[in-house]
């Protein structure tokens, strides 16, 4: 009797071997399937952290320069230029003191009135620091468009990997 539970044994267990052999491949399958697929997201998450970051770095880059560009046409005309033709006139009338230079320095900073009250006005909306100074409503609608811009790009880009991604999977 002993025997035979012996031989059953071995038998149910040679039975219920190629059934976990089986299991065990078709788990190791389905984790490589698995890890295929992990690693592909993975791929895609990592474009996209790319492209998030060259737009970031597009905007940054952008607003540099921007600001510099900004600083040549409306910051130098509006507060250099009207600044720097008194103190030429002044420095002219002060090396000679003719007057035809003081006729000169008068004429020159009476036509500058308007520009040079602008400059106050400009200075005064810095200094306090308003939300709404002209100088900054303009370089905020540069930045603005230029952003809108970067975002048009990107999300084209994006749409563009995400099409792709559709292709890749209806094969």
């Amino acid at each position: 009797m002993l025997y035979l539970k012996k031989h059953t044994r071995k038998k149910e267990v040679f039975d219920v071997l190629p059934l976990i052999w089986k299991t065990a491949h078709h788990q190791s399958k389905l984790h490589k399937l698995k890890t295929e697929m992990l690693e592909h997201e993975l791929g895609k998450c990592h474009q996209r952290l790319q492209l998030h970051t060259s737009f970031v770095l597009e905007i940054l880059c952008g607003i540099e320069k921007m600001f510099l560009e900004f600083e040549k046409t409306a910051l130098t005309p509006v507060l250099t230029n009207p600044l720097s033709s008194v103190i030429q006139a002044y420095n002219l009338l002060q090396n000679e003191q003719t007057d035809s230079n003081f006729t000169s320095f008068f004429k020159n900073f009476n036509d500058l009135i308007p520009d040079l009250e602008r400059v106050v006005k400009l200075l005064k909306e810095s200094v306090k620091m308003q939300n709404s100074s002209e100088l900054q409503n303009m370089f905020k609608k540069e930045i603005y468009s230029f952003t809108k811009d970067c975002l048009a790009k990107r999300n084209s880009h994006e749409d563009a990997m995400l099409d792709q991604d559709r292709e890749n999977n209806m094969r």
